[in-house]
């Protein structure tokens, strides 16, 4: 008699992928071999037969696995509790089906504990169960102390859609900075970086052998020793605004790790617009543009520095 299994029901997000890769996610702790071997000895099965590896799950396919074999990973617990579902929607700035576009907090990690993740798990708790081997997460990642907008999937042709956008540089970035310096004209900032992973910083490099960055700095307010630019990344590195700005003399204010001035709470980087090619056809169902508002701290910290007329031109013209 085969021992005791829990059954599970393949959903559209499940349909084409391989079995083997869709098991992988549901057994995180379990090697290939030992899930091979679960399926040669026909103690996983589809549809209450034998199946291989290489077997295309379609939508509706049961999957049953002996219940000593799974550990079910997709409940995460968190410090927000029963809250993290409607602290998620209160970030929210667009949603559609496939995509929820969220404006994240200084502070917040993109994933790990208590992150965006935990809470998009949260959120989309009820659309989880549709899938087996498919669960929302943020599509891209910005560091603690960086806000702005970040792209959480709601389902897997959603991710694969942006992923493969922001890949074809269809999505444009846009992001705000507090600088030290008068930067008095757009420039473009070129160099090649290096990472050292041990103390988690980069630099430029010397020899042309890192990684290129391209960077767009341009100024939209200006004081004295300080501005307010914006940032186009044409290339994502690790810390590259923050590498950039800073070797080029416009360190942000509050960067203590790449040698700022002083700023009270820190340093504002803001992850501000997203700006769709016409032909992300995904995309249809949200305007071409969107923009995360700035957070009242953050006003507050620029409105000790700039007039506050600028700022309503600005953010609220």
């Amino acid at each position: 008699m085969r021992q005791n299994c829990k059954e599970y029901k393949a959903g559209k997000d499940d349909h084409n992928r391989r079995l083997d890769k869709i098991l992988k996610i549901m057994l995180p702790d379990a090697s290939l071999s030992a899930i091979f071997k679960l399926m040669r000895t026909g103690r996983i099965r589809v549809n209450n037969a034998k199946s291989i590896p290489a077997y295309r799950i379609c939508e509706g396919d049961i999957i049953s696995i002996p219940e000593i074999e799974l550990v079910d990973t997709r409940n995460v617990e968190s410090n927000f509790g029963s809250d993290a579902a409607i602290y998620f929607q209160t970030l929210i700035i667009a949603e559609t089906a496939d995509l929820v576009l969220v404006n994240k907090p200084r502070g917040m990690l993109t994933h790990g504990t208590n992150g965006l993740d935990v809470l998009a798990k949260s959120y989309f708790s009820n659309r989880m169960g549709t899938a087996l081997a498919f669960t929302p997460a943020p599509l891209h990642r910005l560091d603690r102390n960086t806000s702005g907008i970040v792209a959480v999937s709601a389902s897997l042709r959603g991710a694969n859609e942006f992923s493969s956008a922001l890949h074809d540089g269809k999505i444009h970035k846009e992001y705000l900075a507090l600088v030290d310096g008068e930067l008095k004209k757009e420039e473009l900032l070129e160099d090649y970086l290096v990472r050292d992973a041990e103390i988690k910083k980069s630099a430029l490099s010397t020899d042309h052998k890192g990684q290129l960055a391209r960077t767009i700095i341009r100024p939209l307010l200006t004081t004295h020793n300080y501005t307010l630019a914006s940032i186009v990344l044409e290339t994502g590195r690790t810390h590259q605004i923050r590498t950039q700005c800073a070797a080029h003399g416009y360190a942000l204010s509050g960067d203590k790790k790449y040698a700022g001035s002083f700023l009270d709470g820190g340093y504002l980087l803001h992850a501000w617009k997203l700006e769709f090619a016409n032909d992300c056809t995904l995309f249809g169902q949200l305007p071409a543009t969107l923009t995360a508002p700035l957070s009242s701290s953050a006003l507050q910290t620029l409105g000790s520095f700039f007039a506050e007329n600028q700022l309503l031109s600005l953010f609220f013209a």
